[in-house]
């Protein structure tokens, strides 16, 4: 599974609200972002559950590796509390 998909698949358990104008300024690669996935993933960004990699860059065609798949998890839980 690859990093986008995975954020796609957590943001919409989520129930968390997504604008269709994503700004995504924040990572050197947006351009490299689908345009169907944008919207879950600047939301998933702006409530915390990624921050992208430590280039800058989202890397959405990267396999998504367990430690990331636990980080979002917690993020994830630490989100269903509030």
């Amino acid at each position: 599974m690859t990093r986008v998909e995975m954020i796609v698949m957590v943001t919409r358990a989520l129930g968390i609200q997504v604008e269709p104008d994503a700004d995504l300024t924040m990572f050197t690669d947006a351009k490299e972002i689908p345009e169907w996935a944008k919207p879950y993933v600047a939301a998933a960004y702006k409530s915390g559950i990624v921050q992208g990699k430590e280039n800058g860059q989202f890397a959405p065609d990267a396999i998504a590796t367990r430690a990331e798949a636990v980080t979002m998890i917690m993020r994830m839980l630490e989100l269903m509390k509030k």
